[in-house]
């Protein structure tokens, strides 16, 4: 058995924040999917317009009938993949942040980060006019303030556990001790 304390399990490096900013991408990522959906449904357009212009847009394959459940699953799945990546690069940068408002303040600074490397990335000149809607912003902006208010507690949490976890392991058993 190790000798080491309970303290043993604190994060040498950023791998712990990396995981807290991943979940956090995650659950910001399926809020912000739910706002596209509600506010392209709003619009008239069909609430499965963002993933399956996602999916249209990173995947550039015609021949996939434009509504279809594999179309939709794929961009769903664009989308919070790329949001994990952005939650992960999120806690590694900032996931150390102490201060509730600089945390979102920098998550917000993500949401838009994110906003703006999809036109980049993607180049959508025929859905320009869903892209640069106001909603899909707002979506971004919800996205980076998610971010920033979850990454911290989750990874607090985390370590809690963490701790909880290694001095159970460290623990004397009751009884008697000289067996």
């Amino acid at each position: 058995m190790s000798s080491a304390g309970p303290d043993s399990l604190r994060p040498a490096g950023a791998g712990w924040s990396a995981l807290a900013g991943l979940q956090a991408g995650i659950v910001a990522g399926v809020a912000a999917l739910g706002w596209f959906l509600g506010v392209s449904a709003l619009a008239g357009r069909g609430a499965w317009e963002t993933p399956l212009s996602l999916a249209a847009a990173f995947y550039r394959l015609p021949a996939w009938p434009y509504w279809s459940w594999r179309s939709f699953v794929a961009g769903s799945a664009v989308h919070l993949v790329a949001s994990g990546l952005t939650g992960t690069c999120y806690g590694l940068l900032a996931g150390r942040v102490n201060s509730p408002r600089r945390s979102l303040l920098f998550g917000i600074l993500a949401g838009l980060l994110m906003y703006y490397g999809w036109h980049v990335l993607l180049r959508l000149p025929e859905r320009r006019d869903f892209f640069d809607g106001a909603g899909v912003l707002s979506g971004h902006l919800l996205f980076g303030a998610l971010l920033g208010s979850l990454c911290g507690p989750f990874l607090r949490r985390l370590l809690r556990e963490l701790r909880a976890a290694d001095s159970e392991a460290h623990a004397v058993p009751n009884g008697n001790s000289a067996l």
